[in-house]
C-alpha cells in the first residue's frame, strides 16, 4: 500500500502531544527561551510524547482484547492523560515567555481528543457507538 507524504505528515501532526506542539511553536526569539526554566519545561515534552505514543498503540489493544469491556476506562484514562499534557503544553508556553492556555481552551482541546477517540476507537476496534 502507498501512502502519500502529506498523508503521513497529516497522521503525524495528529500523533503528536500538546506539548510537542507547543515546543515547536515557540518564539525563539524571545529572551524567556534561552532561560533554563524554559530548557527544563522544554525537556517535558519528550515524556508526555511517548506516554501520547504509548496510548496511541495501548489503547485500541486494549478495548480489543477485552472485548469493548475495557472500552469506557480507557477513554477516561485517555482523557486525564490529555488533561495532564495540556496542561503541561501551558505550562511550557509560560516558561518561554509565551501565554497560558486558558482552562475553556484546555477543556476544548480535551473535548475534541476525547471525540475524535471515541469516533477512531469505535472504528479501529470494531465496537459501534449507539445511534440515535
Amino acid at each position: 500500500m502507498k501512502f502519500s507524504l502529506p498523508l503521513v505528515s497529516i497522521f503525524l501532526v495528529a500523533c503528536a502531544s500538546q506539548s510537542s506542539k507547543t515546543v515547536a511553536s515557540l518564539d525563539k526569539s524571545k529572551s524567556a527561551f534561552s532561560s533554563e526554566s524554559c530548557a527544563r519545561a522544554v525537556e517535558t515534552a519528550d515524556r508526555q510524547e511517548d506516554i501520547k505514543l504509548t496510548r496511541t498503540v495501548a489503547s485500541p489493544l486494549l478495548v480489543v482484547l477485552s472485548g469493548g469491556l475495557l472500552a469506557i476506562p480507557v477513554v477516561a484514562a485517555n482523557v486525564g492523560l490529555d488533561v495532564a499534557d495540556n496542561v503541561n503544553a501551558s505550562d511550557i508556553a509560560v516558561a518561554c515567555g509565551g501565554e497560558a492556555k486558558s482552562t475553556k481552551e484546555i477543556a476544548v482541546n480535551v473535548g475534541r481528543g476525547a471525540a475524535m477517540g471515541l469516533a477512531t476507537g469505535g472504528l479501529n476496534s470494531g465496537i459501534s457507538t449507539p445511534s440515535k
